[in-house]
């Protein structure tokens, strides 16, 4: 019989880039994001911000870091937002500039998604539930 498992409850995302700085304005600029910090010193940078009340740390790699694998890959592969209208929510942020990995389209008869490229080569999905 295994231990009664103690309450928890989901804390923050953690990614890396060789820029945070811009990173972090894509999701607060691009998504509506909050910036809640940035803090730097020896030679570390991290900048955090939220988004759908998502907390993402998003520290600095070196530049000629590993890339991330091309996708689908093992491991974590996306972050998922949920919205009333993915078509709307694509077409808006399309006229921010975003680029557009996977149009709008149903995966069932209750689910449609789409993806968008994020910092580096982060996909982000949003999707909608009917």
């Amino acid at each position: 019989m295994s231990a009664t498992l103690p309450p928890f409850r989901f804390d923050h995302l953690h990614v890396r880039h060789a820029d945070p700085d811009a990173a972090g304005r894509f999701f607060v600029d691009m998504l509506g994001g909050e910036h809640r910090s940035r803090v730097e010193g020896d030679g570390r940078l991290r900048v955090t911000v939220a988004v759908a009340g998502v907390p993402l740390f998003i520290d600095r790699i070196a530049a000629d870091g590993p890339a991330a694998p091309d996708a689908p890959y093992a491991g974590l592969e996306h972050i998922g937002f949920a919205t009333d209208d993915v078509d709307e929510t694509i077409a808006a942020l399309e006229a921010r500039g975003v680029e557009i990995l996977v149009r709008p389209h149903d995966i069932g008869p209750t689910t449609r998604i789409a993806f968008i490229r994020g910092p580096g080569l982060m996909r982000i999905e949003f999707l909608q539930r009917r």
